[in-house]
């Protein structure tokens, strides 16, 4: 497969994304030793050399490249076997004991590798056999963040000399992913959607739940933001890493999703509705419902969005 030296850099000098899983490995040698690994979109086989190095019997590796080969072979490692191929095209899948694969995609669900692990777990993970992170939440939070969401719509009123406005229905279908001071946030997280990947059906890459955000100080609400945790629960010590805004490090950044105006709001205001997300090949639609009450004002606002 094609090997992307920019984006391999770029993964491997993010730790908060790599360190997890080799805290994984390295902290659970008793679950690796004498077991069969596969580990699937291995890009430079970092987590199968490893895996390796701890104790697996044998390890098999899917999206490797020529790259990918030599850096095995310049490591000594004899028991990895690599696949070129795309995993649903490998004829013959090895039974393993366990699966491991960085599957998150941004705002957990878009352009991630759920489906290959759905794929390989049914296909060749042994009863009782081990996912690598297994679990994944969706949670919401309302911000404040008028400022920058003017900015991005008043850019498109003359662009050199040229009026744009047309493009401010795409500016405000299209969700932002970027980064989110503490202080922005105006209200608690609301947990929207959990997935268990020893359960897990493709059918369940798209929902429909409701959401209930406890405003915690009175100010203006410019929208929400969606962000994810993910977990490694069968380690000695389970490990749960967040993408919250709080954290400091963070590799993946939240989705902001923008009301069409700011609103007032007091402590302890109810901010609900309901947040729906469908996924296709191509792009993932989002509608989501906005219900708030209070002295000021009342809203009712439903709002569609597109990633792609």
């Amino acid at each position: 497969m094609k090997f992307e030296l920019g984006h391999q850099e770029d993964i491997l000098k993010e730790s908060i994304r790599i360190e997890p899983f080799l805290d994984c490995i390295r902290k659970n040698k008793h679950l690796f030793k004498g077991k069969v690994v596969l580990e699937i979109d291995c890009g430079t086989a970092l987590l199968s050399i490893h895996a390796s190095r701890v104790g697996a019997s044998q390890v098999y590796a899917t999206g490797a490249s020529d790259i990918t080969k030599q850096i095995v072979q310049d490591n000594q490692i004899d028991n990895i076997t690599l696949f070129d191929q795309p995993l649903q095209k490998i004829e013959n899948l090895p039974k393993v004991d366990i699966i491991i694969c960085c599957w998150m995609g941004s705002m957990l669900l878009y352009d991630s590798k759920i489906k290959d692990v759905i794929y390989a777990r049914d296909q060749c993970l042994n009863a009782g056999g081990i996912i690598f992170p297994d679990h994944g939440s969706i949670y919401v939070q309302s911000i404040e963040d008028e400022q920058y969401r003017r900015q991005k719509l008043q850019f498109w009123d003359q662009v050199y000399g040229v009026d744009m406005q047309a493009m401010k229905r795409w500016v405000q279908i299209e969700p932002l992913f970027e980064s989110i001071k503490p202080s922005q946030l105006n209200g608690d997280p609301s947990l929207i959607y959990e997935i268990d990947m020893y359960t897990c059906t493709e059918s369940d890459l798209q929902f429909a739940n409701a959401y209930k955000i406890r405003i915690n100080r009175t100010d203006y609400i410019s929208g929400i933001i969606a962000w994810f945790e993910y977990a490694f629960n069968q380690c000695h010590l389970p490990l749960n890493i967040s993408m919250a805004p709080t954290k400091e490090k963070k590799f993946w950044k939240p989705a902001i999703f923008y009301l069409k105006e700011e609103i007032p709001v007091n402590k302890n205001d109810r901010l609900q509705g309901t947040f729906a997300f469908k996924l296709s090949k191509e792009q993932a639609d989002i509608k989501i419902s906005f219900h708030l009450q209070n002295k000021i004002q009342k809203l009712q606002q439903i709002n569609s969005y597109r990633i792609n």
